[in-house]
């Protein structure tokens, strides 16, 4: 006897992944603007320093302001050429790179783990170090702290560092480089690759290899929540709370030149 009882349960959500949307010609694009602002925009703040008189890094306050202006430049370079030469030469939505609303547990998952990251790799940065016979400074300082403590400084690169730098990353690493790796090779290949590319942009060896480290979780984070915002707030939390740290350390007199 066949059953004409009417199946009223709901269908099970689809947690799978989108379908890749980005070319290896929008990666293209993306890295060609980004290059652009960057040569265009140093151009620029050499012009404007030298218009204001500060034609050299030891005239007081040129230093941080330069600091400062790079990391804001970054920003721009990197949020502007996702948006201009990626979504809207596209005509993609935001979602494209994975801005969507996460799963309230993951806000609270990125919390943790992002206050659980700091001591991690600040220890593999310092194991490198030691492992390598490297000098046990932060090779960051003179970029994060180059004429020691002011508030200029402190905010400025607090904000654009610490909270602007991770939403630029990201969206170039994993809203669209870490989807088209995973599209074409799968997603741990996708993860390690991006990872490690995250790790060189740093340009120091054991910053470097904790990034990478770093990395791997965001990366993770961003693959498991399918949004961009938990590996956002985990780097957000990881920057932040470094450079108040070395900024509160500066203003209490350490010695942090080694």
């Amino acid at each position: 006897m066949t059953d004409l009882t009417e199946d009223t349960r709901l269908p099970e959500p689809d947690h799978s992944p989108p379908p890749p949307v980005w070319s290896g010609w929008d990666l293209i694009w993306i890295a060609t603007g980004i290059l652009v602002s960057l040569l265009a925009g140093t151009l620029l703040i050499g012009v404007v320093f030298r218009i204001t008189g500060h034609l050299s890094l030891q005239s007081p306050g040129t230093a941080t302001s330069v600091s400062v202006a790079s990391a804001a430049l970054e920003g721009v370079a990197f949020i502007g050429s996702v948006y201009l030469l990626g979504l809207r030469r596209r005509h993609l939505p935001w979602l494209a790179v994975g801005v969507r609303r996460p799963e309230k547990n993951w806000l609270q998952y990125a919390l943790w783990i992002g206050l659980l990251v700091i001591p991690v790799s600040g220890f593999i940065a310092s194991l490198i170090q030691i492992i390598l016979g490297l000098p046990q400074t932060n090779p960051q300082l003179p970029f994060l702290a180059p004429e020691g403590f002011n508030w200029f400084g402190a905010r400025g690169l607090c904000l654009f560092r610490g909270i602007i730098a991770p939403l630029a990353g990201w969206l170039v690493l994993r809203g669209v480089l870490y989807q088209w790796l995973r599209g074409r090779f799968g997603i741990w290949p996708g993860i390690l690759i991006s990872s490690l590319i995250f790790g060189l942009a740093h340009g120091d060896i054991a910053v470097g290899g904790a990034a990478a480290i770093l990395g791997i979780v965001l990366a993770w984070a961003f693959e498991k929540s399918q949004s961009i915002w938990p590996p956002v707030l985990i780097h957000l939390i990881n920057n932040s709370v470094k450079i108040i740290l070395l900024y509160g350390m500066l203003a209490a007199g350490v010695n942090l030149q080694g």
